[in-house]
């Protein structure tokens, strides 16, 4: 017994009538007779009472056609998320992000991506170091992830979705708070709050190099990995940081203002990573659309980052 089958007599048995089955069907009427008289001797029992002017269900074939509707109902349901999930409409995708990097790409992305695709699944884990996406995404724990550049191995492929340059943030009743730029070279005095150097050591070698054009070393006193501790050290009047605008904006943070540098600064690139040669669909979704609204600049509908002051909104 065919599929095909259980679908002629279905469509048989809803007609009550082989010439309106067989149009129904797309296919000739000896045809459909000759697949239902195969089908009751496969079956052993009579389905149908057939006379030169009509068709009827017998016992037998009223209790078939419930099963048979419920089996064809299924293959086609089978048959219909199959073909969505070869185009990457349903599924599950499993996404790493780190804190620092991606909260407000996040927010962007995510809520267009369910509009568009709302039977796919994106449960959300969280990790400290990008590192730490990139080891889960090669044990296919995860399937993408967020995180800062630079990745550099051959097992993952990454792009970037935002460049975002890092800012001064000052107590608000820093002496330099005033101003709309500050030359870093005017902080050479300051204690510091900063990142610590397992976040982003290729960066941390970066604003190092800054520190050095500028002609000193900075006096750190707290290195971290939460952005909410720079912050509260920053509002509390022990020293300054260097943090991306969109962490300020994302926390709030009273007490502390942002400001641009004078000259051009390190910048933070976010990416967007997954492993190498993966084919699942719903990811090739995920990443259309990440590079979608990267291109379309929806991930910066920021305001100027050179007046940002936080703890006056």
């Amino acid at each position: 017994m065919e599929l095909r089958h259980l679908r002629y007599f279905v469509a048989v048995a809803e007609e009550l009538h082989f010439r309106r089955a067989a149009e129904r069907l797309y296919i000739a009427q000896p045809g459909l007779s000759q697949q239902i008289s195969q089908l009751e001797r496969e079956l052993g029992v009579k389905l149908l009472h057939r006379t030169s002017r009509s068709v009827e269900l017998t016992s037998a074939g009223k209790r078939f056609l419930e099963e048979a509707r419920q089996v064809v109902f299924h293959a086609d349901r089978a048959a219909a998320i199959a073909r969505q999930a070869a185009r990457g409409e349903i599924g599950e995708l499993q996404v790493g992000y780190i804190e620092q990097a991606t909260h407000y790409i996040l927010s962007a992305l995510l809520p267009c991506f369910r509009s568009r695709h709302p039977t796919i699944s994106l449960p959300l884990r969280l990790f400290a170091l990008t590192p730490k996406i990139v080891q889960s995404l090669l044990r296919r724990a995860l399937d993408v992830g967020f995180g800062l550049a630079p990745v550099i191995t051959p097992d993952v492929e990454s792009v970037v979705l935002d460049r975002e340059q890092l800012m001064i943030a000052l107590p608000e009743q820093h002496r330099l708070a005033g101003l709309d730029e500050v030359p870093l070279s005017e902080l050479a005095d300051d204690t510091w709050n900063l990142w610590r150097r397992e976040l982003n050591p290729h960066l941390h070698e970066v604003v190092s190099g800054f520190f050095r054009e500028a002609g000193f070393v900075p006096d750190v006193q707290l290195q971290s990995l939460e952005r909410d501790e720079i912050y509260l050290w920053v509002a509390a009047g022990l020293g300054v940081a260097m943090v991306p605008e969109s962490t300020a904006l994302a926390t709030d943070p009273r007490g502390v203002v942002l400001r641009r540098l004078v000259n051009p600064t390190p910048y933070w690139e976010h990416l967007l990573i997954w492993r190498a040669n993966d084919t699942n669909p719903v990811l090739q979704s995920f990443l259309t659309m990440a590079r979608e609204l990267a291109a379309d600049g929806a991930y910066r509908p920021r305001p100027d980052a050179g007046r940002v002051t936080p703890g006056s909104r």
